[in-house]
């Protein structure tokens, strides 16, 4: 089979990397941890890539209409679409993590160890499309001074914590790559669970 794009190869040869360059997940911004699940689904679930490709897109349309002072009328046509594609990602979103972290969580307890782990998710921030819609035109001001999008799913704040507390702040490098390791044993664990199909695993 040809393959046209480098999409379509997500699921087919699954890898899992644990490289240094990771513990950025960890200790950056809440985009590292967003690209790292966001990757995950990806293998897992072609609904979610074509409709994250999908938003992406839609936000970048959104984002140049808001920075033109668009007209209502017009920046609702782009409202509806976002968030119709945003409450798909969500509906798959809540489940995913309701999986994955009881999955890391037995992970960490297999541990035995003398301080705790989580991850959260807040599943009061995954709206419906009708909610999403208002929230968008409720914002839509603040977004054309700001000039992008500033709710929605690419907005989600995922929580990672180490005895309660954030652990890009508190842990040390010992307990933060500890973490890492547990998070990616997980990633091929669930990945293995939703295609069937063990992925390879990369050291680095």
């Amino acid at each position: 089979k040809k393959i046209n794009n480098l999409s379509e190869l997500l699921g087919v040869f699954p890898v899992t990397v644990l490289s240094p360059e990771d513990i950025s997940i960890i200790t950056g911004s809440n985009k590292e941890k967003h690209n790292f699940f966001n990757m995950i689904l990806c293998h897992t679930s072609k609904t979610y890539l074509n409709n994250l490709q999908q938003y992406k897109l839609t936000i970048k349309h959104r984002n140049s209409l808001l920075q033109s002072g668009p007209s209502m009328d017009h920046l609702n046509v782009w409202n509806k679409k976002l968030s119709d594609l945003g409450a798909s990602i969500w509906n798959i979103r809540k489940d995913f993590f309701s999986d994955f972290i009881k999955k890391f969580n037995n992970l960490w307890v297999q541990l035995d160890c003398n301080f705790s782990a989580k991850i959260e998710y807040n599943i009061s921030q995954a709206l419906s499309s009708s909610e999403y819609y208002q929230e968008l035109v409720n914002n839509s001001d603040i977004d054309i001074q700001k000039g992008y999008t500033t709710k929605g799913p690419h907005r989600d704040d995922i929580g990672l914590f180490f005895n309660n507390m954030p652990i890009k702040n508190c842990g040390s490098q010992g307990e933060k790559k500890l973490f890492l390791i547990v998070l990616k044993i997980a990633e091929a664990i669930y990945i293995n669970t939703k295609i069937n199909k063990e992925p390879i695993i990369l050291l680095d």
